[in-house]
């Protein structure tokens, strides 16, 4: 029987400023619970966002990512991304 809860398991969160330019921000060791919550201070800025697995042996299957910015201005935006 699979555990589904065991494949997220050592996950990368990088961001970039093109979808050619990633650099990493945040990676957790070992399995992951649920929920991961990730918070970066401000000098951390980019327009895209990457989640991998380290090293990528098997698929990465997420059902909902959230990601809370702001933008240069000061007013916050937030994306959310489903697979339904």
């Amino acid at each position: 029987q699979d555990s589904f809860s065991e494949r997220l398991r050592n996950v990368e969160v990088s961001i970039g400023d093109s979808r050619t330019s990633y650099r990493p921000v945040a990676f957790h060791d070992g399995i992951v619970d649920k929920i991961w919550k990730v918070s970066l201070n401000q000098t951390h800025t980019g327009q895209w966002l990457m989640i991998t697995r380290s090293p990528p042996f098997q698929f990465l299957i997420l059902c909902e990512v959230q990601v809370w910015g702001r933008r240069l201005g000061g007013n916050y935006l937030h994306r959310s991304r489903s697979s339904n």
